[in-house]
């Protein structure tokens, strides 16, 4: 198993600071190679593309097949602020990333737990995952102060 190296952790915080700034759910998503070379990097951009797809992750996994020039991306690893929720869950799964490290779960959507579990018979790739105890504080912190300022 890969182990995302902390300055990839540390961007991946600072783009979800990013996409709060911009008004947007605040999460960010950064994809390392072996190595831990960043190979691409993105934030949720839903409300400034007007596009429901736009999620960090997405984003990252298109810039990094771009980049490569291929559609499938083994040898890498995902780090995201928050757990990748089913739509990004089944992109990683087609781009056939071996692994995933987020940095707090999922409460209000099921996510790429959920789909592990429930469907692992039937999928073709199951990407390792783990939760970066670590960065769970400030990544929590960012997404209910985010939320809660919403609410008021």
């Amino acid at each position: 198993m890969l182990y995302p190296p902390d300055t990839a952790c540390q961007r991946a915080l600072d783009l979800a600071r990013e996409a709060y700034e911009q008004g947007e759910t605040p999460v960010g998503a950064v994809l390392c190679d072996e190595h831990g070379t960043i190979v691409s990097e993105a934030r949720n951009q839903i409300i400034e593309l007007a596009d429901p797809s736009a999620h960090a992750e997405l984003l990252a996994i298109r810039y990094a097949s771009k980049a490569l020039r291929s559609e499938r991306l083994p040898r890498t690893i995902l780090i995201t602020t928050l757990e990748p929720c089913l739509m990004c869950s089944g992109l990683i799964i087609h781009a056939r990333i071996p692994e995933v490290a987020f940095m707090t779960f999922s409460t209000s959507w099921p996510g790429l737990r959920s789909l592990l579990d429930k469907m692992s018979s039937e999928i073709n790739h199951r990407p390792s995952w783990r939760l970066l105890e670590e960065h769970e504080s400030s990544a929590a912190e960012l997404l209910t102060q985010f939320f809660e300022e919403r609410r008021t």
